[in-house]
């Protein structure tokens, strides 16, 4: 078992050891001298002991092992094939910015036994593929930083609790740089538009329903399939390493997630001022054109696209202003959808897609 990072229970256990139990019932020590009347004052005590630490620290596991710091996959082989480096940005998903190591040559018979995975790896069966993994060999099973002791990893059971990227103290809606600092099996999305600071979220909840949740709420959010920021391959993977993130709504459908419910995306919520809207670049459109009020960000560059607009929203076109803005996605041409009451589902694409956006009527 590796050894934990806890200096202050190093610096009590010299204390006790040099100076035995100085809280003693009488005190004093004896004192057998010849002459002495048997009691002699203690030594002074110091105000305050070191404090103890707020949590253990499991110390890393070393570069290139199976849980281990990594830049490149290479970097994971231990002298042999099936090193994986799952390293910040990879496709959708953040991992921890010092790389996380597993091993998986995509056969599933990588390993038959533990020793077949290093030192501190374990050979996890899922379903009948073995993979790599790291052990939760820490005193309480704790792990290095970014990652917590857990029984699922990138959508996959695990027959053992092992190591994975993900922090099990954190809930839906905190704040978060990747998703090695939200609870596994959850997802951190961080649009600066629209979630600043990043926020955890659980992907496919029905809205109202809020009991798939880590401490959040179920929101709608229509994802269309092209185009869209941050959008996720619907693509099924073949083995638990190739998997591409939360799966993405299609075109004609609403999908929820858990997370904190922000003050205003755009077009969502009605606005009088830009400060009912989420701070920063947004601002409100107000007038007879925008009843209730229209928090949006204006200048984006592509109608029908999302570049320069948040998830929840699209660039449109209007007619009848100088600028584009970003409206709320919607399911549903042709209707009110799931828009506010004063605006309609439109098509916002120029192009030959077809894509909604609720505009004012």
């Amino acid at each position: 078992m590796r050894s934990l990072s806890w200096v202050s229970i190093l610096v009590l256990g010299a204390a006790v050891a040099a100076g035995g139990c100085g809280d003693n019932l009488n005190g004093g020590s004896v004192d057998a001298s010849p002459g002495g009347d048997g009691m002699v004052p203690d030594a002074a005590v110091p105000d305050a002991m070191p404090d103890a630490p707020d949590a253990m620290v499991c110390s890393p596991h070393d570069p290139g092992l199976v849980g281990g710091t990594c830049g490149t996959d290479t970097d994971c082989d231990q002298g042999s094939s099936g090193g994986v480096c799952l390293h910040g940005p990879t496709g959708n998903v953040i991992y921890p910015p010092e790389g996380y190591c597993l091993k998986d040559d995509f056969s599933g018979t990588v390993c038959s036994v533990d020793a077949d995975c290093g030192d501190g790896g374990q050979c996890i069966d899922t379903g009948g593929y073995r993979w790599c993994l790291p052990k939760c060999d820490c005193i309480g099973d704790a792990c290095p930083e970014h990652q917590t002791c857990y029984d699922k990893f990138l959508g996959f059971d695990l027959d053992k609790m092992s190591c994975v990227p993900g922090d099990t103290n954190a809930h839906d809606g905190d704040a978060c740089d990747g998703e090695y600092e939200c609870f596994p099996e959850t997802f951190c999305r961080n649009n600066p538009l629209e979630y600043p600071g990043g926020q955890c979220y659980t992907p496919d909840c029905t809205v109202g329903d809020n009991s798939v949740c880590n401490g959040g709420v179920c929101e709608h959010i229509v994802d269309f399939g092209g185009g869209a920021a941050g959008a996720i391959s619907a693509s099924t993977p073949a083995t638990p390493t190739q998997t591409a993130g939360p799966p993405r709504a299609t075109a004609a459908s609403i999908q929820g997630r858990c997370g904190q419910v922000l003050p205003a995306p755009a077009g969502r919520r009605c606005c009088a001022t830009a400060a009912d809207c989420s701070g920063g670049v947004w601002e409100c459109r107000t007038g007879v054109t925008y009843p209730g009020g229209y928090c949006t960000v204006t200048a984006c560059s592509t109608p029908g696209g999302a570049q320069d607009c948040s998830p929840n929203s699209i660039c449109y076109d209007d007619p009848l202003a100088t600028d584009n803005f970003c409206v709320d996605r919607c399911a549903t041409v042709g209707v009110q959808s799931t828009c506010r009451t004063g605006y309609v589902c439109a098509d916002v694409d120029p192009g030959a897609a077809v894509k909604g956006g609720c505009v004012p009527l």
